[in-house]
């Protein structure tokens, strides 16, 4: 048995690095992998190269412990991973213990595993960058909701990186009640009723294009992309009428006022609200908050 460790030190939330490590539906950021698939509750499958390897998950305790087998032609293993939050990022622990089957390819093992551990944490580390990049300001009226601002951080970057939003942009979001979000639908609509979402652009985007580097604020070096008022009081009635989290139904919302405020728009039964739809629920696959 062949064991490597590696410890590293990230500048970034804990949800976050555990969001990015455990998802099975955003591998985009993997250059060791081509494709990812997941087999079931607890499998999955990664192809490499033509190279297929199963996947057992063992562990699962979020932002603390992952850990699973894994078995291929070459060889079996175990791969376990440690988080913890240190007040300034997170401290990641990983352990991959592999046996190999060829004795020639045994030898060679220990480096080869070293360099592909390398490359993982700078895959990883590049992505996590890429996500961090933009600001998103929370305008909490309420300790209770605390639980959902790293989620709807988390739910912003995600979807614009999906959208390939290459310049660093600001999104604000207020979380209000339904007589909050009435009072702003009618001050800022003119329309007299409450809803669940309201997305304010800043520009008059046309997807794909996205904010440009003229659209920068030279003050803050950020595109003041826009903003958007959620009321968490019809969120909990709709997730509870769906019957999914609050969660998912929360980062759902959010997802669909980005794509707003990029120019998305479903004014009609139409292609536009097909092609939203479609981007909505592929943005939710990569937050591992799929249907």
């Amino acid at each position: 048995m062949i064991t490597t460790t590696q410890c590293t030190q990230l500048p970034y939330p804990t949800e976050l690095v555990w969001d990015v490590i455990t998802s099975l539906t955003d591998t985009s950021w993997r250059s060791d992998i081509d494709s990812c698939r997941v087999t079931g509750p607890h499998t999955f499958e990664e192809v490499a190269g033509g190279s297929v390897t199963a996947f057992t998950i063992t562990h699962k305790t979020p932002c603390a412990h992952y850990a699973f087998t894994l078995q291929n032609s070459a060889l079996t293993g175990h791969w376990e991973g440690r988080f913890a939050s240190d007040g300034s990022g997170t401290a990641l622990t990983f352990t991959e213990s592999v046996s190999v089957k060829n004795p020639l390819q045994r030898l060679m093992a220990p480096a080869y595993l070293r360099r592909q551990q390398r490359r993982y944490l700078r895959d990883l580390t590049s992505y996590l960058r890429r996500l961090s990049r933009h600001v998103v300001l929370i305008d909490s009226q309420s300790e209770a909701e605390a639980p959902l601002l790293p989620l709807l951080r988390r739910t912003v970057a995600v979807a614009l990186e999906a959208e390939a939003v290459e310049e660093p942009c600001e999104i604000s979001i207020l979380l209000t009640d339904d007589k909050g979000i009435r009072q702003t639908n009618r001050e800022m609509r003119g329309v007299d009723k409450p809803t669940d979402v309201l997305s304010f652009p800043m520009f008059d985007l046309t997807p794909p294009a996205g904010p440009q580097k003229a659209h920068l604020d030279p003050a803050t070096a950020l595109v003041p992309l826009g903003d958007m008022c959620i009321s968490l009081q019809r969120a909990k009635a709709q997730a509870k009428e769906y019957g999914h989290s609050l969660e998912r139904e929360t980062a759902y919302l959010a997802v669909h006022s980005v794509l707003h405020l990029l120019g998305y728009d479903h004014v009609d039964e139409g292609a536009q609200k097909r092609q939203m739809r479609q981007r909505e629920e592929e943005i939710m696959k990569k937050l591992n908050l799929p249907r």
